[in-house]
């Protein structure tokens, strides 16, 4: 896919929404919106490796429903930062997190994965990769009731290995907490999945 910005070594993009549960349905801050449905809003360089970049305190809004997605951050990536962002009218997924030691908190994504009908189960919020650290994130997709038979809209979807997790939310999804291999040796803790119409959390 095409990206709005595609992110380099070292590059900072700082917002001014410094609160620390950013509110999806507001615009609060700093907003970005995709001005094509065609493109994320960033992404990773495919060909090669970045370390050690941020996002921070930005509102993504997709420019339609049909809007492909908001940040995606390939497998060869390290020490990338995310934080005080919120996400809202997206096809697919808010955040895919790939690559190595990650920080993610303060993020909530509403109002995304809007293609409802899916073959694969995925996540507003989707971690792979290893060894990220993931705190205070609310994922729901908004729905109002169970679309796929195989409930494949999770509001957190947790995969890869050796993940770092604490007060997640998901809800208003098929799944709320999603956990892709539950012999990875993730540590997660204080994480509610309630107000979903399928499980709560799936392991």
């Amino acid at each position: 896919i095409w990206a709005c910005v595609k992110l380099k070594d070292s590059v900072q993009l700082v917002g001014a929404s410094s609160h620390t549960r950013p509110s999806a349905d507001k615009n609060l801050g700093t907003v970005w919106r995709n001005a094509d449905d065609a493109f994320a809003s960033i992404m990773t360089p495919s060909d090669r490796f970045i370390s050690c970049f941020g996002v921070v305190g930005i509102s993504f809004w997709g420019k339609s429903a049909n809007s492909v997605g908001g940040i995606r951050l390939g497998s060869k990536t390290a020490a990338a930062s995310v934080k005080n962002c919120s996400f809202n009218q997206f096809k697919d997924e808010a955040l895919i997190a790939d690559g190595l030691v990650g920080t993610f908190e303060d993020l909530i994504a509403t109002n995304t994965l809007l293609q409802r009908e899916r073959t694969e189960r995925t996540g507003c919020f989707k971690f792979l990769g290893a060894d990220h650290y993931i705190s205070k994130i609310e994922g729901n997709t908004g729905i109002t009731g169970i679309i796929n038979p195989d409930l494949n809209l999770a509001g957190i979807y947790i995969g890869g290995a050796n993940h770092y997790a604490d007060k997640l939310m998901g809800e208003l999804s098929e799944v709320g907490i999603y956990v892709e291999n539950a012999g990875a040796p993730h540590k997660i803790s204080m994480s509610p999945a309630d107000l979903n119409f399928g499980h709560g959390w799936l392991l």
